[in-house]
């Protein structure tokens, strides 16, 4: 949620809400000339201010966050009477026999035009929120009515709109946050982070061969880089964005903030659909995959029904990055599934992807969501907002099990492994319930043991191969209890085996291979 002072936190829920009280609306307008020469030849010239407040311009505003789309849009509706605020008007346009026709002194002149960036604010009295920044796309001048319509986008829009000049432009390979911080920076738009690392271990998000080619929207280049790794990005009131992960989704989360049909919600429509909706995803880099299902969707949406969708993901080239591409996938499918859409008092703390709590009588809620889309009007009426949310549910993901899966009733198993073969340099990975588990595990001929704790229910557990450095890739697995006590013998679970495929010159993995296990506790 947006930072307010107690002060405004008061005042959003007093009577002043109550009654429909519109919210201060402050708009500034950034000086187009500042440090420029006019267009217009010197006659609206830069007086030393950067940015202009239209001072009791405002009539009316209407903003749209998703997100589904970086960018966020709102329209102003000012009042142009006389047509002073006009984009075509000018001091010294009329000469002296019809000045008489519009205002002498034109203090906004040449300002509303696309490109040109403008900030709003909302609030009572003095205590106000910065809520949103963005560039003039469009600019409607009404004679009849004498307003004038301004339609703004965040400076995402920069990266939907530009195009590569380059027949083709390369990003260095790097961490995500420099490969997307590169495209970026060609747009002329500052994005804010920090370097991403694949969640569970500390090994840094690396992209390679990142590209673009001339007359392709920078969007098209790094959406796809973005919806993959379970991140986004949040405009900021400075006009740079954020890359930023998206908040993991758990039903036991309480919420951030309560809605509550006796107190701030005036409106409620429920959807539930299964309308392409998918429960299982193959995430496939190169020839290397990986297949991924969520219980939620499988048995609670589709009821058993089985629906597989194929993603390709290049720089996927590790068990644990596909999996996150997975739980992007699995948490834009829950989000289709059912969704809320709430009429709420307007409150300009309120942000994308908070969390919120609905209680309403006729719909039995009493739940919390996600918030995914926010309508915001602010009118001579009051203050309003509509929201979108999405269900609470974990789109963390299940794996099929490639080794034969077993059932257990100790709370930790002892995996003795050794290398039936040649012992050669063989690397694994071990990741246990998605994170990281075992880093450059040495398979050698002695067999040594690793002691995993189990949770009740199911347990993935992928080994993932990271080199086979002179043959193939071999294991072999017999499992014990910490007392040493043998539960499944050698024989009854297949052998650990790789291929020596996708290699470099040293026999490490570029593109991973991985075989997932599931071990049941009851």
């Amino acid at each position: 949620m947006r930072y307010a002072s107690n002060m405004l936190a008061d005042m959003i829920m007093n009577k002043l809400q109550v009654a429909g009280q519109a919210p201060a609306l402050v708009v500034y307008v950034k000086q187009r000339y500042w440090e420029k020469e006019s267009i217009w030849g010197g006659s609206d010239i830069d007086d030393g201010q950067d940015w202009y407040q239209l001072t009791n311009r405002a009539l009316t505003v209407d903003i749209q966050e998703s997100v589904s789309q970086f960018a966020s849009s709102f329209t102003v509706n000012f009042a142009n009477d006389e047509g002073e605020l006009a984009p075509d008007n000018f001091t010294g346009k009329w000469d002296n026999s019809i000045k008489f026709r519009g205002h002498q002194v034109i203090t906004y002149a040449n300002q509303l035009l696309p490109n040109n960036e403008m900030r709003i604010y909302l609030g009572y009295g003095d205590e106000l929120i910065p809520f949103i920044h963005g560039f003039v796309g469009d600019t409607k001048v009404s004679a009849d009515g004498q307003t004038i319509s301004v339609s703004c986008m965040t400076s995402y829009k920069h990266l939907i709109h530009q195009t590569i000049r380059d027949t083709e432009l390369k990003a260095p390979d790097g961490n995500l946050y420099n490969v997307l911080k590169f495209f970026f920076d060609k747009a002329g738009v500052e994005l804010k982070g920090e370097k991403v690392y694949v969640p569970g271990t500390d090994e840094e998000w690396i992209i390679k061969g990142a590209k673009g080619k001339r007359g392709q929207p920078y969007d098209e280049v790094v959406r796809s880089l973005i919806d993959t790794t379970f991140h986004t990005i949040k405009p900021n009131f400075d006009g740079s964005c954020t890359l930023m992960p998206i908040p993991k989704y758990n039903p036991k989360q309480e919420a951030d903030y309560i809605f509550d049909d006796y107190v701030n919600l005036t409106a409620l429509d429920d959807t539930y659909t299964d309308q392409d909706v998918y429960c299982a995803v193959q995430v496939k880099a190169g020839n290397t995959s990986s297949y991924f299902y969520n219980n939620y969707l499988w048995w609670n949406v589709l009821l058993g029904k089985w629906r597989e969708e194929l993603i390709e993901a290049p720089w996927a080239t590790t068990y644990r990055k596909r999996r996150e591409v997975a739980i992007a996938a699995h948490t834009k499918n829950l989000q289709k599934t059912r969704t809320l859409n709430i009429g709420v008092m307007g409150d300009p703390r309120l942000e994308l992807w908070d969390r919120v709590g609905v209680r309403e009588r006729v719909s039995t809620h009493a739940d919390v969501f996600h918030i995914i889309g926010i309508q915001t009007t602010v009118n001579a009426s009051g203050f309003v907002q509509v929201l979108d949310l999405s269900v609470n549910e974990e789109a963390t993901p299940d794996t099929p099990s490639d080794i034969s899966p077993i059932q257990v009733t100790v709370d930790t198993i002892r995996l003795k492994i050794w290398d039936w073969d040649v012992e050669d340099g063989d690397l694994l990975n071990i990741y246990v319930r998605g994170d990281l588990f075992e880093k450059n595990y040495f398979i050698r001929n002695n067999a040594t043991y690793i002691d995993i704790p189990l949770e009740f229910g199911n347990n993935d557990i992928i080994f993932e191969g990271v080199s086979a450095a002179k043959g193939i890739l071999t294991g072999r697995l017999q499992v014990l209890d910490t007392s040493n006590n043998i539960l499944f013998d050698v024989g009854s679970l297949p052998d650990i085996s790789f291929p020596r495929t996708n290699v470099n010159k040293n026999g490490v993995y570029t593109k991973r291979p991985s075989t997932s296990w599931k071990v049941s506790r009851v």
